[in-house]
């Protein structure tokens, strides 16, 4: 039934389906810019257990001419402020650096051999171009599929094209769960986190198969596709494991953390 009326009203369905996709797709990318970025000051910060009830946070590998290098901090000095504000663990100095935007500069405040001073260092964002291209990959796919799809509605390789552009914009949703949760609006709204959640698993899951089928089919229709099942496999395999992968993060993720809000 279902797969009857997607037949007769495939070609009213695909403008606006593509618009969502692509909505969804420079979402993403606008998360990739300017919401997941980490503050990244060219060093690394060491914890370091100085009694039963203090830590120490410690630089080190600190960058030859990087920012924090540039601001005049060197290995073995101890950071203890950021902005003035007292630091009380590594995971409280990442929020504190990740407020900031790109451009801007944080006042460190550090010890070195008994003496305390201040160092003003420039704020770098570190942006994850791995999930950049992939979700410019997806919205250039899902804009070529959209063009083959609309001049030929009702062609295997054409719908199987598409739907690889759809995919990869479903997939790269995952992207938008980086950055400090902390700073990250999308953990304020857990009912967008859990649609986010099944958008990438379904994308993630499906992907691989239609891209199989689709090379399968094209340039040139292979023998294996021609056999009684094997499009049924392509379909159904990934249909049951987004089931089981759904079912299990409901018992196993959702549901437990509704226990404790």
């Amino acid at each position: 039934m279902a797969s009857k009326l997607l037949q007769k009203y495939r070609k009213k369905l695909i403008l606006p389906v593509t618009i969502i996709l692509l909505l969804i797709g420079f979402i993403n990318i606008y998360f990739v810019l300017n919401i997941t970025p980490r503050t990244n000051d060219e060093c690394i910060w060491t914890p370091v257990k100085e009694s039963k009830d203090s830590v120490e946070i410690i630089f080190t590998m600190v960058k030859f001419e990087g920012v924090t290098w540039n601001a005049g901090i060197r290995d073995g000095d101890q950071f203890l402020k950021i902005d003035g504000k007292n630091l009380r663990s590594i995971y409280h100095a990442s929020y504190l650096a990740d407020r900031k935007a790109s451009g801007d500069s944080l006042l460190f405040t550090v010890a070195r051999e008994g003496k305390i001073f201040n160092a003003t260092v420039k704020v770098k964002k570190l942006i994850q171009f791995p999930q950049l291209a992939f979700s410019i990959l997806g919205i250039l796919w899902l804009i070529v599929g959209f063009v083959v799809i609309s001049s030929k509605p009702f062609g295997l390789p054409q719908i199987l094209f598409y739907r690889i552009g759809a995919l990869f914009v479903l997939y790269t949703t995952s992207s938008i769960f980086g950055g400090n949760q902390m700073l990250n609006p999308i953990f304020q709204y857990p009912l967008l986190i859990l649609v986010a959640d099944i958008l990438w698993v379904f994308g993630g899951i499906f992907l691989p198969f239609i891209i199989v089928y689709f090379f399968w089919v094209f340039p040139l229709e292979t023998k294996i596709i021609g056999k009684k099942y094997t499009s049924k496999i392509l379909l159904y395999t990934p249909t049951v494991l987004f089931v089981i992968a759904f079912i299990s993060r409901i018992y196993f993720i959702y549901y437990p953390v509704s226990q404790h809000l």
